[in-house]
C-alpha cells in the first residue's frame, strides 16, 4: 500500500512539473504576440502626417500639450524589423542629427522595450496614400515623448519620389512630432523651425541639417526654462 502510494504520488509530481514547464512555454511565446497587439491597437492611425491637412485627421485637433523637458532629454529609439531597408539609414541619421540639438541625446537601441520611441511601417489607408510618414505627438501634456513614427507602405511616391535624403528630412521633421513640434503653419505654431512645414518637396532633398536658428526656436518651445542656450 506504502508503494502504491508513493507511485501515485511521483505521478501527481511529475504531472505537475509537466503542467508548470508548458504554462512557463505558453507565457514566453505568448508576451511578444501580446506586445504585438497592442501596439497594433494603440491608434488607428498617427497624429499628424506629412503632405495632409491636419484638418483631414480625426486626431488633427487633439493636440495634447508639450512634454516633460526631462523626460524628453535623453530618448532611445527603436526602428522595427518591418522598416524597410531603405528607410533604415535615413532614420539612423536622423536620430543622430537630433543629437545637433544641445539639450537633447538621442540614440538608436536594439531592444524593443528599452524603447521611447518606436519606428515602425505599415500600408496606411487610402486617404493617406499622399503621405510617407505620420507620428505621435505626446499622448498628455508634461508626459513622455510620442510613442510611434509610422512610415507608410501605400506611399505613391510621386510628388516627390523619395531619395536617401528625402528620407533622412522626413525623419528628422517626424521624430520632431514625438517631441511635440507641430507643422510650422499649424497652431500652437511650429516657429521659426523649417523642417516642420506640412509638406515635403523635392527642394528639401537638399537640407543642411537642423541649423543654430532650428535650436534656438526648439530650446524656447521645448525648454522654456533654459532661457537662450546656444
Amino acid at each position: 500500500m506504502k508503494k502504491t502510494f508513493l507511485k501515485s504520488l511521483s505521478k501527481l509530481l511529475v504531472l505537475a512539473v509537466l503542467g508548470f514547464a508548458t504554462l512557463f512555454t505558453s507565457c514566453e511565446k505568448e508576451a511578444p504576440e501580446t506586445f504585438e497587439q497592442q501596439e497594433t491597437v494603440h491608434k488607428q492611425t498617427r497624429d499628424t502626417y506629412l503632405n495632409i491637412s491636419d484638418e483631414n485627421l480625426s486626431k488633427g485637433s487633439s493636440f495634447a500639450g508639450r512634454p516633460n523637458p526631462e523626460l524628453i532629454s535623453n530618448l532611445t529609439v527603436f526602428i522595427d524589423q518591418g522598416v524597410p531597408m531603405e528607410w533604415v539609414n535615413p532614420t539612423v541619421r536622423a536620430i543622430s542629427e537630433w543629437n545637433s540639438v544641445n539639450t537633447i541625446t538621442m540614440r538608436r537601441v536594439f531592444s524593443r522595450v528599452q524603447a521611447d520611441i518606436i519606428v515602425n511601417a505599415k500600408a496606411e489607408r487610402p486617404f493617406l496614400n499622399n503621405s510617407p510618414a505620420g507620428a505621435d505627438f505626446p499622448d498628455f501634456a508634461n508626459g513622455p515623448a510620442g510613442e510611434f513614427v509610422t512610415i507608410n507602405l501605400n506611399y505613391n511616391n510621386t510628388n516627390p519620389v523619395l531619395t536617401p535624403n528625402l528620407r533622412y528630412y522626413i525623419m528628422t521633421h517626424e521624430l520632431g512630432h514625438t517631441l511635440g513640434l507641430h507643422h510650422a503653419d499649424a497652431v500652437p505654431r511650429g516657429a521659426n523651425i523649417d523642417f516642420m512645414k506640412n509638406r515635403v518637396t523635392e527642394a528639401d532633398e537638399n537640407w543642411g541639417g537642423i541649423s543654430q536658428q532650428n535650436v534656438r526656436s526648439i530650446n524656447r518651445i521645448l525648454f522654456p526654462n533654459l532661457g537662450d542656450p546656444r
